[in-house]
């Protein structure tokens, strides 16, 4: 017969090994990016530019940036898309705000959202015809590898007008979640054993009493 103590370090060995096979069960949820960081970094993300001269800087903190273009010639329509695939599934969120280029054919400018690549799903957030120049906690869920991201669409004249500017802030997207590997099982064993010792501790008070 095995002795009770060795019967108990057994059980908690098998349990943490099969928190490191099975971390994604332990840990399903995803953790989130809070603003453009690690994974979301701008470094990571593609800027594709059609007929235009486009940037994109940080802004007052890590969950803003700030994506600015126009025209490089007359009349022409342009593009530009910012965007990056999803690490894994879960919900995007931001806020917005479109500053429109000053110029009569103004009425063409837009801001999209891009929620599943670049032609499919992309919805639009702006209408000048109705002021609606920005928006709060605009979120929406995601698999994991999909292309999500911003697209400037404009069709103006680039003499004297000004950039059309979007502000994209509180920015957050899903990570993966960290899984146990097996250099952390020591932790883990020592996490079990130390509930143990608490939970023999507290039934010895208990029977006291």
């Amino acid at each position: 017969m095995f002795a009770q103590s060795t019967l108990n370090r057994g059980f908690l060995v098998a349990a943490a090994t099969a928190s490191v096979c099975c971390g994604s069960l332990v840990m399903a949820a995803p953790s989130y990016a809070s603003g453009f960081t690690g994974y979301y970094n701008p470094v990571n993300w593609t800027l594709d530019t059609i007929n235009s001269t486009s940037s994109v800087v940080p802004g007052s903190d890590a969950g803003e940036i700030i994506i600015s273009t126009r025209p490089d010639t007359l009349n022409t329509l342009l593009d530009v898309n910012y965007t990056i695939r999803t690490e894994t599934a879960g919900m995007v969120s931001f806020d917005w705000n479109y500053q429109f280029p000053s110029s009569p054919a103004a009425v063409n400018s837009a801001l999209r959202v891009i929620r599943n690549g670049d032609i499919d799903d992309n919805v639009l957030l702006t209408n000048i015809s109705t002021g609606t120049t920005s928006g709060t906690n605009y979120s929406f869920a995601v698999t994991a590898g999909q292309e999500i991201g911003f697209r400037l669409r404009n069709n103006f004249d680039n003499s004297g007008s000004s950039n059309a500017i979007a502000t994209i802030s509180n920015f957050s997207a899903p990570v993966a979640p960290v899984i146990p590997t097996p250099a952390m099982l020591p932790g883990l064993v020592g996490m079990w054993m130390a509930a143990m010792r608490k939970k023999r501790q507290q039934e010895a008070v208990k029977e006291e009493a």
